[in-house]
């Protein structure tokens, strides 16, 4: 019999509570940072060198894209970063509508960094963070946390675990659950919020160490307290409708007709 995932695993009393502490957390990175860079992109209408440095520093992917030469820097040159940012400006003119057609265009990408030395490794996980701030809707990110949330075994490099976890994804009707998310935070005083990337924070936690899960509560316990008490009790009552109300079923795995 094949393992449960962490996700199906998980009893509901413990997936309301991280459900909660997902929506807090990607508030708190929204004002922090997130939504700052969005921003910046939208206003500019393409995501430049700078917000694709910024991003993969802030990501802990700036690793998988290859950096400039002294004498490049000198010049005012970063053409790997220049090469990857127009590759990803470029996908609003054909993003594919389905997770999976999604995941064979990060991975093109992601094969063709290497194969063209604009990266070391396959970047696989660092496309698809690049990518959320230029396409968020019915999006969201992979990275090694979120994959072991949602999924029991996790073998291969770093692009087929890529597409293996978009799979899953699609199984479980991601899209969905985000668009039934969306419609909670709608008419909320956080309607700028994604109900996809609560859905990362979610995973993240969840595929997270218990200490790492429990250092991330306690942080945000403390933002929470650092905040207007009318803020607060707003951000307390989003949290508990969205848990309250899509805990119970989201990413729900159907079970398969006999």
């Amino acid at each position: 019999m094949p393992r449960l995932s962490p996700l199906d695993s998980l009893p509901v009393c413990e997936k309301r509570k991280l459900l909660y502490w997902a929506l807090v957390e990607h508030y708190r990175q929204w004002i922090c940072y997130d939504g700052i860079v969005f921003e910046q992109i939208r206003e500019e209408n393409k995501l430049s060198r700078k917000n694709l440095r910024q991003i993969a520093r802030r990501y802990e992917v700036g690793r998988g894209i290859t950096g400039a030469t002294d004498k490049q820097k000198k010049n005012g040159q970063d053409p790997h970063a220049d090469w990857l940012a127009s590759e990803l400006n470029s996908i609003s003119q054909g993003w594919p509508d389905t997770l999976k057609a999604r995941a064979e265009k990060c991975a093109e990408i992601a094969e063709c960094a290497k194969t063209n030395g604009h990266s070391k490794y396959l970047p696989a996980s660092a496309i698809t963070k690049l990518i959320w701030f230029i396409q968020p809707d019915g999006w969201t990110m992979f990275d090694n946390l979120a994959a072991l949330g949602l999924r029991s075994r996790n073998t291969g490099n770093s692009v087929i675990r890529m597409k293996a976890f978009y799979k899953e994804l699609a199984e479980r009707k991601f899209s969905n659950h985000a668009c039934s998310l969306n419609r909670t935070i709608q008419n909320t005083d956080f309607s700028d919020l994604y109900g996809e990337r609560i859905i990362d924070k979610f995973l993240m936690i969840l595929g997270a160490s218990v200490e790492w899960r429990e250092n991330l509560i306690q942080e945000n316990e403390i933002f929470l307290s650092l905040i207007p008490e009318s803020l607060k009790n707003n951000i307390h009552k989003l949290a508990k409708d969205i848990s309250d109300c899509h805990a119970d079923s989201l990413l729900k795995k159907e079970p398969e007709s006999s």
